[in-house]
């Protein structure tokens, strides 16, 4: 789906009995297209990798990779450059406790280029991205981050609960 080709989904490859039967099972409006169908425009994705490691970051970038999604590495310097929306339209956070996102490793833990984390300037870069159009997609955990630091007017309902 793409907002540009007005929020529809191009289908190819179907039978016309089993077009026909998609449309009447799950109650769709449709419209018939040429063979080319709309040009539609693939988002820019980019997914953020925390310099602590991230099994979770790891397994996610495997599979856009596995299945050909085109999207960048996203690290804290990235972030903090802000203008966010110019480069991506979509930014995945992976799932790590909020701590871990913010604040990274500590000082003098690690070489310096390696420490920290998103921090404040990170996250209100991800806020303005957020609230001029970006999507945000905090994976688990992350959403807290969300929710804590835009100040959501949502609350984890499970958030208080152990395992």
């Amino acid at each position: 789906m793409d907002a540009s080709a007005g929020g529809r989904y191009w289908v190819s490859g179907l039978s016309g009995s089993e077009a026909q039967t998609l449309v009447g099972d799950l109650a769709l409006k449709v419209t018939r297209g040429n063979a080319a169908g709309p040009s539609l425009r693939h988002p820019r994705v980019g997914l953020y990798r925390p310099w602590n490691t991230s099994m979770d970051e790891g397994w996610t970038r495997w599979l856009l990779e596995r299945y050909d999604f085109d999207f960048q590495n996203v690290r804290n310097s990235d972030v903090h450059a802000g203008d966010l929306l110019d480069r991506y339209d979509v930014i995945v956070l992976p799932a790590e406790r909020p701590g871990a996102l913010k604040d990274g490793h500590a000082e003098g833990s690690v070489p310096a280029r390696y420490a920290g984390g998103l921090g404040d300037v990170g996250i209100r870069s991800l806020e303005t991205f957020v609230r001029t159009g970006g999507t945000l997609v905090a994976m688990n955990q992350a959403s807290n981050l969300a929710i804590d630091e835009f100040h959501l007017p949502v609350r984890n309902v499970v958030g208080e609960l152990g395992r």
